[in-house]
This record gives structure tokens, sequence and C-alpha cells, in this order.
């Protein structure tokens, strides 16, 4: 990540700055804990190896939450099968409504089809509609089209009226550097507002994330030394 004066930071910063988001962002797109901690354990682990590399890119939070997308599809079929699982960390200031808030959205999402899920949780996150359509290879009429089906149905399931003169809402970018604006949809709102509160819960879940910098650390050492060790003709 660079600074305005294009000033490149270390790694250990930039996971640290961006390590809540993304596993908030994880947990919303895919409702499983332990899916979603695998996934970004393994994007911030390629980062690392990459990292000479990749601190020169404008945006490397956009890099890392790719690679964490791609996990995630490749577990796919399993999330699937599976129920999701709604035992998730959230501040401890939070009230018990707003806990069951939380628990509310994620069941709802995961109550959708998959790539109805999965377009949701990406448009909320301020992804554009081509980058979703590039990243589940469909058309962006596709998008739309899951988009639409995703919102009827949640907005059954969480008993939200339709946007009608909501305004906007500024929305961070899923490369975290900018903000967008998007329509106030109660919908997508809902789902920004869980995954805000997922955000906030990893920030004072110092634990969890110095755990998983210290193992993303060594893993993505030995995966460096390794490629260091390979020739190269």
């Amino acid at each position: 990540m660079r600074t305005g004066a294009g000033v490149t930071i270390d790694f250990e910063v930039f996971f640290h700055t961006t390590y809540a988001g993304m596993r908030a962002r994880a947990i919303v797109l895919c409702g499983h804990w332990y899916d979603a901690e695998d996934a970004v354990a393994e994007a911030y682990t390629q980062a690392f190896v990459r990292w000479d590399k990749l601190s020169q890119y404008e945006s490397p939070e956009g890099w890392v939450f790719r690679v964490m997308q791609q996990r995630l599809w490749k577990s796919a079929r399993r999330q699937a099968r599976e129920s999701p699982t709604l035992d998730v960390p959230v501040p401890p200031h939070a009230s018990p409504e707003q806990v069951a808030e939380v628990h509310e959205v994620l069941r709802a999402l995961a109550a959708l089809p998959r790539r109805q899920r999965i377009v949701m949780g990406l448009h909320s996150q301020g992804t554009p509609n081509e980058e979703i359509a590039t990243a589940l290879s469909v058309s962006e009429a596709t998008v739309r089209t899951y988009l639409f089906r995703a919102r009827e149905k949640l907005r059954g399931l969480l008993e939200r009226t339709p946007a009608s003169d909501a305004g906007e809402a500024l929305v961070p970018s899923s490369s975290g550097s900018a903000l967008l604006r998007l329509p106030a949809d109660p919908v997508a709102t809902g789902v920004r507002d869980a995954t805000q509160w997922l955000k906030e819960a990893a920030e004072l879940d110092q634990d969890a994330r110095d755990a998983m910098y210290a193992w993303v650390k060594a893993t993505g050492a030995a995966r460096a030394k390794r490629r260091r060790r390979v020739p190269r003709w």
C-alpha cells in the first residue's frame, strides 16, 4: 500500500490495517466462519510471499480481496451442503438486538442460492457489476438478474420495504481505495451494517488477529524459501 507521497509500507502494517474488514467481508460472502478464516489466511499468505512487488500496487487490498474470493469459490460446493456458522463474533458492546440483527442477515443470506448470495454480498460491499461478472464468469445481465432476485427474497426474509426516495449511501469500494455512491437500498444497507459489526468485532479481537498474522508470516516465509530453492532455467 502506498501513501500519498508514494512511500510503501511494510506488510505488518498493511495486514493490521486491512485484516478486520477482510475477515468481515469473507464471513458475509460465505456464511461459514472456518471457510472465511481459511480464505483470509491464504490470501494474506500469498500477499506476504509477493509483497516486494505487491506493495507497489495501487491497491494491494483489492488484490488480497480477489484472492480471498477465489479461495471461497473453491470451497463453494462444501458450503452449499452445510448450514451457515452463525456463532460469529460481534463487538462486546453490541446489544442483544444488534447481535440478533447480524444473525438475521446471515441466515437470510444463507437462504439464497449460492450465486445470488455471492452477488448480493459483493454488491453490498461496493464491487461493480462488471467485476462480479468477471469473478463468476457470467454476463453483467446475469449479475443484474441475480441481484434483483436476491433483493426480492431478502426483502421478504428481512421484512424490509423496497427503496423509494431513500437517497444514496457512501460505500467503500471493494479495493478499499475509494468511496462509491450507491442507492440507499434497505436490503443492501442491512448487509453492510452486519458487515460493519463483524469488522468492529474483528478489530477488537486482537488475539485472533495476532495469531493469524503469526501463521501468515511463518507460512509465507516457508513458501518464499521454497520458491528461492526452485531452480530457474
